[in-house]
């Protein structure tokens, strides 16, 4: 017995079919990637960052994101923006080249493979390698950049701001619980760069559902907020 499902929902299903599928080879080829390019650290303060690396491949040990999301939501987003500017940049292309006389299907087709290849390297890059936070650690310094994002997720291809503060002006690493505002539970796990009156988060975690997992990321940040004090001190 055949089930006639009507163009529509056929439409549908292919599409759901091809988003989840797109997903799950980006995972694939992201848990490849992430072998070959961050290799284990051993040593304790490199180690305790990696952790706070939300996703990123990001080759410096030193290099610290900050409050962003996982990278399964990022990939999923990359993708969506990557069929949305698709969209619209066909739409676009089809209708001024309509305007001028020109074949509106072949110029949106056009258009469309281009926006396809461009937009989607973009996203993908700015999932998997460019955080619209980050915080860098040097000998001298510590280097916050900031880049403009979308929904504080996806970094546009915009150039961002630098903060760079030297590691001698900096009095201690604070752990703090905050009043977040906006999570769930209204918290959140902060570590914070001190230096007189001025605070720069360094790492942040929000708030999860379980008893456990609240005191596993405020040891996680604690423990990150002692090493970086020791560095300090050195």
């Amino acid at each position: 017995m055949k089930v006639d499902l009507g163009d529509t929902t056929a439409d549908a299903l292919r599409f759901l079919l091809l988003g989840t599928g797109s997903l799950l080879v980006l995972r694939l080829a992201y848990a490849g990637i992430e072998l070959l390019v961050a290799p284990p650290v051993t040593l304790a303060l490199p180690a305790a960052i990696a952790t706070f690396r939300s996703g990123y491949l990001i080759g410096d040990p030193m290099t610290l994101v900050v409050g962003a999301g996982g990278v399964g939501v990022r990939l999923a987003m990359a993708v969506v923006l990557t069929a949305g500017c698709t969209i619209v940049g066909a739409a676009f292309i089809g209708g001024f080249g309509k305007l001028l006389g020109f074949s509106a299907v072949r110029g949106a087709v056009s258009a469309a493979r281009v926006v396809l290849f461009v937009s989607g390297a973009w996203w993908l890059y700015a999932a998997l390698l460019l955080p619209p936070r980050s915080v860098k650690f040097t000998a001298t310094e510590l280097v916050r950049t900031v880049r403009p994002a979308v929904l504080g997720e996806l970094s546009l291809p915009w150039p961002g701001k630098e903060a760079r503060v030297p590691l001698s002006s900096i009095d201690r690493i604070e752990h703090r619980s905050m009043d977040s505002g906006s999570e769930p539970d209204g918290w959140k796990e902060v570590a914070e760069a001190v230096s007189g009156d001025q605070r720069m988060e360094l790492a942040v975690l929000i708030p999860q559902n379980s008893a456990a997992e609240r005191t596993a990321q405020r040891e996680r940040v604690a423990g990150l907020t002692v090493l970086l004090n020791g560095m300090l001190r050195k």
